[in-house]
């Protein structure tokens, strides 16, 4: 190089030297400092992994075990719940009352089933599934014996909504026969009947196969018969995607026709009169 001399060029190369340190520590030195220790923490991750992994493996009989426990519990649940529940079924169940509680059947309200919550979806937002009253409508028990000594009428209703929390599901989860999803199908039964024939409407639907809950009930003492008139909402439950098929229910023999069409009196013998038309006990003695 021109214009340096032998004395400088030493100094030059100590320079060139230094520069060369610096950049190979800023650029390869460092960096590999910290891949290494990148790929220390992530062997170290690595091997905790492998520690748990082992761990499973060792109880992996135990998971089984419980796997299949499990499962068997949710099949039980899910065999609680008919596949649908129409509008026979609740013809049925007023059929039955009227012979079992027994009642005099006033009508039925019917609403087709409605998606109250979905296996890893929720339910339907701001919907319970269920029909609801307010709790200022309900009656005390001074209210009640009130109402019961001038024959009005007492309400009572279940505790509130009920809500679902969504499950900690997969998106998207369904089961082996399509999204697993509850219904609610309410019924609205009238009907005449008396305090004890009314405690066995309840019980009807508390042991009634399938899963059911008597949304709200008003009673009401009809003073000319001595019997409670009454109206009750009830809710019966299905689940969908479990493989189930609906089973038709069997009707109970109902006795039809009228020996007088007309219901009027029958003249007998001996001038008596029988709404029969036959003959009483005196008559044919």
């Amino acid at each position: 190089m021109k214009g340096l001399s032998k004395k400088d060029i030493p100094v030059l190369v100590l320079c060139l030297s230094a520069v060369l340190l610096v950049a190979v520590y800023c650029f390869v030195w460092t960096n590999g400092r910290e891949k290494i220790k990148e790929l220390k923490d992530s062997n170290e991750k690595f091997a905790a992994d492998i520690e748990e992994l082992k761990e499973k493996s060792g109880n992996r009989q135990y998971y089984e075990d419980q796997t299949a426990l499990m499962q068997e519990e949710i099949d039980a649940i899910y065999s609680y719940f008919p596949a649908d529940v129409l509008m026979e079924d609740g013809i049925v169940s007023s059929v039955e009352l009227e012979a079992e509680a027994p009642m005099i059947g006033g009508g039925i309200g019917y609403s087709p089933a409605v998606e109250v919550y979905t296996v890893g979806q929720g339910g339907p937002e701001g919907s319970s599934g269920t029909e609801t009253q307010s709790g200022s409508d309900e009656t005390d028990i001074e209210e009640d014996a009130e109402a019961a000594r001038t024959g009005g009428a007492t309400y009572y209703s279940d505790a509130g909504e009920v809500e679902f929390a969504e499950a900690a599901l997969p998106s998207g989860y369904v089961g082996e026969y399509g999204p697993i999803t509850l219904r609610n199908t309410i019924f609205t039964y009238t009907f005449e009947t008396s305090y004890s024939g009314f405690k066995n409407i309840v019980d009807y639907f508390v042991y009634l196969p399938g899963r059911s809950t008597i949304g709200n009930v008003s009673l009401g003492f009809d003073s000319n018969t001595g019997l409670l008139n009454g109206t009750a909402t009830v809710n019966r439950y299905s689940l969908t995607g479990t493989g189930k098929i609906y089973q038709q229910p069997e009707f109970p023999s109902v006795v039809t026709g009228r020996q007088n069409i007309f219901g009027s009196l029958e003249l007998v013998g001996g001038g008596g009169a029988s709404e029969t038309g036959e003959e009483s006990e005196e008559e044919s003695e």
